[in-house]
């Protein structure tokens, strides 16, 4: 099976996810403070395949998975945080067949 090359900053539980994330109703640009301007890609369904990743037990937040995310948009990957309720696990074959369509959906290569 052909995996992307390992996280050198985390270490993976070695079970993989997927999620679909929507930000087309998300406001491009959001204004906080006079300090701060939040940024919001616009994706409409954007496939995102994910390895679990451990995490230090004082950074643990019930509800919520630490992980690499790869997709389309980041195919390189980036560490990050999911609610657990938008995922779903799936199984290393499938990760590795994402990987290999270069994180398409099947139809797409």
């Amino acid at each position: 099976m052909k995996m992307p090359p390992p996280n050198r900053w985390a270490k993976p539980t070695g079970r993989f996810l997927f999620y679909i994330w929507d930000t087309k109703d998300v406001p491009f640009e959001q204004v906080i403070d006079e300090h701060t301007v939040v940024i919001t890609p616009q994706f409409d369904n954007l496939h995102v395949y994910g390895r679990e990743m451990q995490e230090e037990p004082d950074e643990h937040r019930d509800g919520i998975l630490f992980g690499e995310w790869f997709s389309t948009a980041c195919p390189e990957g980036e560490l990050g945080t999911v609610n657990v309720r938008e995922c779903r696990y799936i199984s290393a074959e499938a990760f590795s067949d994402a990987y290999q369509r270069g994180w398409r959906l099947k139809g797409e290569e």
